[in-house]
């Protein structure tokens, strides 16, 4: 096979790999919205569910100790694959950003509609160094939502069991609430901090000193 053969077949192979690629994220994208929905409707139809048997004073408590812990397991489920898919989504990205740069390198004129690539080394980053920008994720809404729900639940043991009166209980929720949803974010950032920094030395040739830990 002659230099030419093999350009045109590395062309070929090369923009096969960014359809690909793209492909790959919009199913990573799909799976995320899928799971995510799955559990908001899990959640909703439960609390409609609750709110009937809350009616019904003498079985609301067993009710209650089934669904929700069930619910909160669900949740957490969907919180690890979403935080997976967003790390994904990333590395991802990163791969369409390397051959785009390689797109832009093929002739001067390229920069007019490459030139994005070149600019953005690494797509997405501020945002994942960003704690707070972490706050805006889906994992980070399922988290929050999660978190609300394990509170609620330490609140419904807590006047069950008779432990103490309803605004300790309360305070206790919210205590609980906030806790879970803090490890969240530290297990969210540490993920992303073991995948980012990885990234961050890659050169234009895509080549990594430390590769990310999955």
């Amino acid at each position: 096979m002659n230099d030419d053969s093999k350009q045109q077949a590395f062309m070929s192979a090369l923009v096969t790999e960014h359809f690909a690629l793209q492909s790959a994220r919009g199913v990573a994208t799909s799976e995320a919205n899928g799971r995510a929905a799955l559990y908001l409707t899990s959640l909703t139809g439960a609390l409609v569910a609750l709110g009937f048997v809350a009616q019904v004073g003498e079985q609301f408590d067993a009710f209650a100790a089934t669904v929700l812990p069930a619910l909160f397991l669900l949740g957490e489920f969907t919180y690890v694959r979403l935080l997976e898919t967003s790390i994904e989504d990333w590395l991802l990205q990163r791969s369409i950003q390397r051959i785009r740069r390689y797109y832009l390198a093929l002739v001067p004129e390229a920069a007019a509609f490459f030139g994005d690539a070149d600019v953005d080394r690494k797509p997405s980053a501020a945002m994942y160094r960003s704690s707070a920008q972490l706050l805006f994720t889906a994992a980070s809404m399922v988290a929050a939502i999660n978190a609300i729900l394990g509170g609620a639940g330490v609140t419904l043991l807590v006047r069950a069991l008779d432990l103490a009166g309803l605004a300790t209980a309360a305070l206790a929720g919210v205590a609980v609430a906030v806790l879970v949803f803090g490890l969240h974010l530290w297990h969210q950032r540490r993920r992303f901090g073991q995948t980012v920094p990885g990234l961050a030395g890659t050169d234009a040739g895509g080549a990594t000193a430390d590769q990310p830990r999955r």
